[in-house]
């Protein structure tokens, strides 16, 4: 089966020993590395709430770094240096920037027995209850980096995607010299939902489309991916009645759609997820039966999908587009039903594309 990779930034990492013998041990706290840091550069981020014209095709350049911090520890998880990169240099590193390290950049006095590199690219301060930086600055451990947690609402610039990637050090020897790497993949902390809207016009007409919901999504993720908040508005276990505010204008924030006057169903609409759960996907709208004039408001609930062999679909994985086309009219007009399926295909994008059928409830 072909490898897929995921469209990050390929962060690629190099520390070269300016020693001509074996690393000595018994001086633990001797700086005397070198390291290569370069970032590609070919990148772009499409905004995480949308309503577009046409889905993205090909996610291959997805992410814009503007700020990254580079976290490098020893082999019991104390961090030795951090070094924050934004758009300007900071002062500790007067030359190094992002522009500096697409170009590839060397640091120098690194310390000699660093195991682990981390990266985190485009930190939110929405995810911060303190000063960013200042917090970012004063990681000690490895695992206090991957226990920073991030809030889906707060990944929506169009030019900031929130990424992280981690790896490890390995040293070789070449000639005289030990020579130690890592390479680090920058990857999306997220997935991307890009759906359209249509009905079956031998059950339904008149149809107008008034929101479309994300549900059953963790609102944030740790950089270990651990989820937290499980939004499920409107859950089974509800007594679901018509007008309950659950599913229109008052929504978890940059999860929804919602126009009581309709939406435009040529557009595709699109939402970035962490892929922790099953995420499901509520249309509102308000339609007649073929048969008569009497207009209802009515939901369908996707809370199911298959691929496109047709087989139902659990693989969800970070920094792809799903692709789901919701015709309604063939499930229940109980968003929160116990007995409502619908079948939705889904096409996986990359930030590659994955197409899903929907299995409506």
């Amino acid at each position: 089966m072909k490898k897929l990779i995921y469209a990050g930034l390929a962060a690629i990492l190099m520390i070269a020993s300016c020693q001509k013998d074996v690393i000595p041990f018994e001086n633990p706290e001797d700086y005397t590395q070198n390291l290569y840091i370069r970032l590609n550069p070919d990148n772009f981020a499409p905004a995480t709430k949308a309503i577009t014209d046409a889905r993205i095709a090909d996610g291959s350049k997805f992410a814009t770094p503007l700020k990254v911090y580079i976290f490098i520890s020893d082999e019991a998880g104390n961090i030795k240096h951090r070094i924050p990169v934004g758009t300007v240099a900071d002062a500790a590193n007067p030359l190094l920037d992002i522009d500096a390290l697409k170009a590839g950049y060397r640091l120098n006095n690194i310390y000699k027995l660093a195991k682990k590199v981390q990266i985190v690219g485009n930190p939110k301060s929405g995810n911060f209850t303190e000063d960013m930086d200042a917090t970012l600055k004063s990681m000690a451990l490895y695992s206090d980096v991957v226990a920073l947690v991030n809030d889906i609402q707060y990944d929506n610039d169009p030019t900031e995607i929130v990424l992280y990637g981690e790896g490890s050090i390995s040293s070789t020897q070449e000639g005289d010299a030990i020579r130690l790497k890592a390479n680090v993949t920058l990857n999306p902390m997220v997935s991307r939902f890009q759906i359209t809207l249509d009905y079956d016009d031998a059950v339904i007409k008149e149809v107008t489309f008034e929101g479309v919901y994300i549900r059953n999504f963790y609102q944030t993720s740790t950089f270990g991916n651990v989820g937290g908040g499980l939004n499920s508005q409107g859950s089974l276990e509800d007594d679901y009645t018509i007008d309950q505010p659950k599913f229109a204008g008052n929504y978890y924030q940059n999860m929804f759609d919602y126009n009581l006057a309709g939406l435009d169903a040529t557009k595709v609409f699109a939402y970035q997820f962490f892929p922790l759960t099953a995420p499901e996907i509520v249309v509102r709208y308000k339609a007649k039966n073929s048969n008569d004039n009497i207009e209802k408001l009515r939901f369908v609930r996707a809370k199911g999908f298959k691929d496109g062999d047709g087989n139902a679909f659990s693989n969800w994985l970070p920094g792809k587009l799903y692709n789901v086309d919701i015709v309604v009219g063939r499930g229940s007009d109980d968003p929160v039903g116990e007995n409502v399926t619908l079948d939705v295909t889904i096409t996986v994008g990359e930030w590659a594309a994955v197409n899903l059928t929907p299995v409506y409830q």
